[in-house]
């Protein structure tokens, strides 16, 4: 178990969020031929990895230290621990972009696809990691007309609004243009 051997006193931390990222990253690298590791979803893995270490740590702890006790209260039991406290503050991107930082710079990549399993073809012209504006900008330029070359009616509209609310949380926080 990851957390057994590289989590402090053997909890879901940091170091060993950021041991089974890359190790699931590289699997998929090894045996998924249809691997597509670029922004958004670089940010999207990044974040629902220190995901339990926000929202699953007792909050006057706030350690970022999930014991595998709690844990396995939160996901076999579907329960909170006994006397388990929320986190005290509200969580936004001040929070989450440092532990993504540092879960990513233990393991620093280059964004890229598999063109078939275990042929990583890299693709360094996808925004870094840290570049929330550049990474929204390729969600508006690459990804949406890709998977959505031609919108209209009620689908167009939901894709606008949605990307204002996408633009509204990034520039808040990042200043984008």
């Amino acid at each position: 178990m990851t957390s057994t051997k590289y989590g402090f006193n053997g909890t879901y931390d940091l170091n060993a969020v950021a041991e089974l990222r890359h190790q699931r990253l590289l699997d998929s690298m090894a045996n998924n031929p249809e691997l597509v590791f670029t922004s958004p979803r670089i940010l999207s893995a990044y974040s629902e990895a220190v995901f339990p270490t926000i929202f699953f740590v007792d909050g006057r702890l706030n350690n970022r230290q999930l014991t595998i006790d709690a844990a396995r209260h939160f996901f076999d039991f579907q329960m909170m621990p006994a006397d388990f406290h929320r986190q005290p503050a509200p969580v936004n991107f001040t929070i989450v972009g440092p532990l993504v930082s540092e879960i990513f710079n233990k393991h620093p990549f280059t964004p890229g696809v598999n063109k078939g399993k275990g042929n990583f073809v890299l693709m360094p012209e996808t925004p870094a990691l840290s570049d929330f504006c550049g990474i929204y900008e390729d969600i508006v330029l690459r990804v949406i007309p890709g998977q959505y070359p031609k919108p209209t009616g009620a689908l167009k509209q939901a894709l606008n609004i949605n990307l204002d609310f996408l633009f509204g949380a990034v520039s808040a926080e990042h200043n984008c243009k």
